[in-house]
């Protein structure tokens, strides 16, 4: 019986670990950077073409080490969403945000950029402020380890910051 339990506890371990890259990746899901409503539409030639784009939250502040998610929109001149546009996605200072292809930001360094969604000759931005003090190193201890192939020896990791 012993053994059945830790196979059980084994397997829900795996799933739990599945579970939460399952929702890391659904957080942060590389679509092209298709947003918008996505209900299809039939309208004139004159309301289709992009007047404007849109992207939100407009600003967003916090901390180094977090992700978080924009939307971009196109729109036509009544102010209408447009379905269907991929945007292209930049910062203007990969030092302190990154963006992924469907507006996924990682705040790597302190400071304000700004990102950028593109599409068909039209822009928005948006501002990211990154607080927070960055890491100096890392401290694993111990250091150094000698053993037996299966032996289980604990670490432990100091931030230095």
């Amino acid at each position: 019986m012993p053994y059945l339990f830790k196979l059980t506890r084994r397997l829900a371990a795996g799933r739990t670990r599945t579970l939460l890259l399952l929702a890391a990746l659904a957080a942060c899901s590389t679509d092209g950077g298709v947003t918008g409503p996505q209900t299809p539409t039939t309208l004139p030639e004159a309301d289709i073409k992009i007047a404007s784009v849109l992207v939100t939250p407009a600003s967003v502040s916090g901390n180094l080490g977090e992700t978080g998610q924009f939307t971009a929109t196109a729109r036509n001149s009544a102010g209408s969403f447009l379905n269907g546009h991929s945007f292209t996605w930049t910062t203007d200072d990969a030092t302190i945000v990154t963006v992924g292809p469907s507006g996924c930001v990682a705040a790597v360094g302190v400071g304000v950029a700004n990102i950028t969604a593109t599409v068909d000759g039209f822009t928005a931005q948006a501002r990211v402020t990154v607080s927070g003090e960055p890491l100096a190193a890392i401290s694993v201890s111990p250091a150094q380890l000698s053993g037996r192939v299966g032996q289980v020896t604990q670490f432990s990791a100091k931030l230095i910051g």
